[in-house]
């Protein structure tokens, strides 16, 4: 197997960490709602999901540090490859039953959960498990800074993009539903 380039490792890395500070900072700012969310999954008993919701964004900003931290880097990759499967895994056995109204859980603004998680969070799952992979020896100079920089903005804009997209077609969608209904 070959070696990761020590710019892409370098753009997986900030832009993973970027997103699990992003996604734990939204969850820190109202608990009480991530509670509800995490008991609206209806996977775990009722009873835990209160600690789950005081744990799961600690957990989240734990994996941003230790992504940034290179001792920590491999271990924070396998966490956040499993947090990524697991979100995964709890939006499939919803869509599966039906449940397609229930929140997300996954930003600032409720929103439904969507056969589009899935895939994001398994493309993500990807992502932090190539952290694992070897990186090549190649320097990195003042022009790979500029890169990574300017291709970690991309990443972001494209997330956040797609992002808006999916909320937006899934908006368009529930006013078409109403309108015929």
């Amino acid at each position: 197997m070959g070696a990761l380039d020590p710019l892409l490792h370098a753009v997986l890395v900030a832009a993973l960490a970027a997103l699990w500070l992003h996604a734990g900072i939204a969850k820190l700012r109202d608990t009480t709602r991530l509670e509800g969310v995490i008991a609206d999954y209806l996977l775990l008993p009722a009873a835990l999901a209160r600690p789950a919701a005081l744990a799961l964004p600690a957990v989240e900003l734990a994996v941003a540090a230790g992504l940034v931290a290179s001792p920590a880097r491999a271990a924070a990759a396998l966490v956040s490859a499993a947090l990524l499967g697991v979100y995964a895994a709890a939006v499939a056995v919803n869509l599966r039953r039906g449940r397609h109204s229930i929140d997300c859980g996954c930003g600032d603004a409720p929103r439904p959960i969507h056969v589009w998680l899935v895939g994001r969070n398994a493309v993500l799952a990807a992502a932090s498990l190539a952290l694992l992979v070897p990186v090549g020896a190649r320097a990195l100079g003042w022009l790979d800074a500029l890169n990574a920089a300017m291709a970690l903005a991309a990443s972001v804009g494209l997330y956040a993009t797609l992002e808006q997209w999916q909320h937006n077609r899934q908006a368009m969608r529930a006013a078409t539903r109403m309108e015929e209904g």
